[in-house]
This record gives structure tokens, C-alpha cells and sequence, in this order.
């Protein structure tokens, strides 16, 4: 529609005149062609990260575990069955901090480049408090 609206107002000049009228067809122009280009930058959703967190020794799946981005404010905590869900994180390179207290602390070097979701089977090895 807006194409055939463009082609009749361009065809109505003898030539391309600087006035109020070109002015106006350029601006429904750059309109429509912005109505038809997908932002990127705005629909970007992140990526999710999911997973389960496992007792190393005997593969029960372990609650109230931390999960979370180093020197970020995204993180979340295990439910019942060990599992967790990050949400709209952002394309990058993280480091994924998983701890419990008497549980061995596991780091996890993730690089995030689409919008998906990456999962993970995370196993943390108990270790003796004293």
C-alpha cells in the first residue's frame, strides 16, 4: 500500500522539486520503510540458561543452590528437583557461579551468541566444614 501511495505522488511531478510535496514523499517514504524493517536491537530476548544441579556423589538433584552471572545482579536458586532458569540474558561471555553451602563451588566459562537456550547438568562435589 504504501509503495502504490509513494508511486502515485512521485509520478504526479514533472520533476523532483524541493518544496513542501517532496519533502512530504520523502517523509511517508523513510515511514514506510521503516514500518517494514525489523529492529533488532529491540526485539533482542536473550538467552536463557537452564539446568539441574546434581550431588556429585550420588546424582540426587540438590535444592536452594545459587546459581548465578559473576559481577551481575542476575541469579536464582534451585528448586526441589535441582532445577534452574535464568532469563534475558545478553549475548556475551559469562562466568556461571553455582554454590551451596557445604558443596564445593563449580565455575562455568559460558559464551551466550543467539537468542536461545542453553542448558546444563551441573554436578557439585560435597565437601567437609570444619
Amino acid at each position: 500500500m504504501c509503495m502504490s501511495f509513494l508511486k502515485a505522488m512521485v509520478s504526479g511531478f514533472s520533476g523532483l522539486l524541493i518544496s513542501k510535496y517532496s519533502t512530504l514523499v520523502l517523509g511517508l517514504f523513510l515511514t514506510c520503510l521503516l514500518a517494514y524493517h525489523p529492529v533488532r536491537a529491540q526485539s533482542d530476548a536473550g538467552t536463557t540458561l537452564s539446568g539441574t544441579v546434581l550431588n556429585d556423589l550420588n546424582g540426587d538433584p540438590l535444592s536452594e543452590v545459587n546459581v548465578f552471572i559473576a559481577h551481575s545482579m542476575l541469579g536464582t536458586t534451585t528448586d526441589e528437583n535441582g532445577k534452574f532458569h535464568l532469563t534475558k540474558i545478553p549475548r556475551g561471555t559469562y562466568e556461571l557461579v553455582v554454590s551451596r553451602l557445604g558443596f564445593g563451588v563449580k565455575k562455568l566459562a559460558v559464551r551466550l551468541v543467539y537468542d536461545t537456550e542453553k542448558s546444563f547438568d551441573i554436578r557439585l562435589t560435597p565437601i567437609v566444614l570444619q
